[in-house]
This record gives structure tokens, sequence and C-alpha cells, in this order.
């Protein structure tokens, strides 16, 4: 039983969060988007967390979060919120006309928030394995 609880609820949580990316995504979908999509993170985490219970413990921790990762972590979430907030304002400046053909207009809110997109090219961790990859390797006598 607790196993098709686990299952619904992700599925159905993931499902939430895919039906409010839609609706954020949508032209009219904005009022039910976000509700929608934080509920279903809501119930998936709800349904990860019941199936985390059953697992197996291992001796895996993962690393500890430095002030890089929150960078790169919250740089994504500033881009999200940045674009929903400017088409909100102003949802034409996001979608350019294509009659008659002219240039499009460079909204700078939208631009400044993609650029925002790029700190963590600047700021990410370098990942544990590549760190060992740049240490001089100790030979012995027998491999010199």
């Amino acid at each position: 039983a607790v196993r098709h609880t686990t299952n619904v609820l992700t599925l159905g949580g993931l499902l939430g969060v895919c039906a409010g990316t839609y609706g954020l995504l949508a032209a009219q979908g904005a009022v039910y988007g976000l509700p929608l999509l934080l509920a279903g993170l809501v119930v998936a985490m709800a349904g990860l967390r019941l199936g985390g219970r059953r697992s197996v413990r291992t001796r895996y921790r993962p690393d500890r979060w430095g002030v890089r990762a929150w960078l790169v972590a919250c740089s994504g979430a500033a881009v999200a919120a940045a674009m929903i907030w400017a088409g909100a304002v102003d949802p034409e400046a996001l979608r350019p006309g294509v009659v008659p053909l002219t240039a499009p207009v460079l909204p700078l809110w939208p631009a400044a928030a993609v650029l925002i997109g790029l700190l963590p090219a600047l700021v990410a961790p370098v990942p544990p394995s590549d760190r060992a990859a740049d240490r001089p390797v100790r030979r012995g006598k027998e491999q010199a």
C-alpha cells in the first residue's frame, strides 16, 4: 500500500509540475500555473519523502553546499522570477510581432535576466573528480 501511495504521489506531483509549467508558459495560464506548479512540487516531494523512508541507507553523504553552489541555484531561480515578472508586466515585449517585419525591440529586464543565467559559467564549483585530476601524480622509484 505504501508503494502505491508513493507512486501516486510522485507521479501526480510531477504531472502537476508539468501542468503548472505549461500554465506559466501559456498566455492565459498564469492565473492557475503558479499554484498548480507549487502544489505539484509539494505533492511530489511528499511522495519522494515517503518513498525514501523505505530505502536502505548508504554511506554516501552529499557534498555541503558552499557559496558558489548557492549562487548557481539562486541564479536559476532569479532568471525564472524575472522572466515571469517581465511577462506579467509587459507581455508584448516578450512576444514581438512578425507583421510587418521589423527588428524587435530588446527589452532591458528580460535581457538582464538572461544575462543573470550566465552567472553559473563564472561561479560554478569545480566537481570533485576534476580536483583529483589536477593533483600531480606521485611516482615511486620503480616507475621513474
